[in-house]
C-alpha cells in the first residue's frame, strides 16, 4: 500500500513538472525544508556556522529579528544571498521566494 502512495506521488510530480497538470502552490514549506534547511535547521532554528569561526545561520524563530526585518529586505536576502548565504534567485522563481519567507514568518516564536 505504501508503495502505491509513493508510486502516485511520483506520477503527481511528474506531471506537475511538465507543466500538463497545475503545480499546488507553494507555502514555502517544501521550498523551505529542501532548501533553506540544510543550514537552517527544519525548525529555523539556525545550525553550526558553515566553516570554523563564522557565523551560526541565523534562528528565524527569534521575534527581536523577526521585527528587525521586513518582507522586502528577506526577499532581497534570498534574492542576492548575504555572506555567507548564496543567492537562490537562479534557483527560485519569485513566487517561491515569496512563499519561503511567509514561512520563515511563520517560524517566529512569541515570547
Amino acid at each position: 500500500m505504501a508503495k502505491w502512495g509513493l508510486l502516485c506521488s511520483a506520477i503527481a510530480f511528474a506531471a506537475a513538472c511538465s507543466g500538463h497538470a497545475a503545480a499546488p502552490k507553494d507555502d514555502g514549506e517544501q521550498t523551505f525544508h529542501t532548501i533553506c534547511a540544510k543550514c537552517h535547521g527544519q525548525a529555523g532554528t539556525g545550525g553550526l556556522p558553515l566553516t570554523p569561526g563564522g557565523p551560526k545561520p541565523r534562528d528565524f524563530t527569534d521575534p527581536l529579528w523577526q521585527a528587525s526585518r521586513t518582507d522586502a529586505q528577506l526577499e532581497q536576502t534570498v534574492r542576492e544571498g548575504k555572506n555567507p548565504m548564496p543567492s537562490f534567485q537562479a534557483l527560485l522563481t519569485a513566487d517561491q521566494i515569496r512563499a519561503v519567507i511567509g514561512k520563515v514568518r511563520r517560524l517566529r516564536k512569541d515570547r
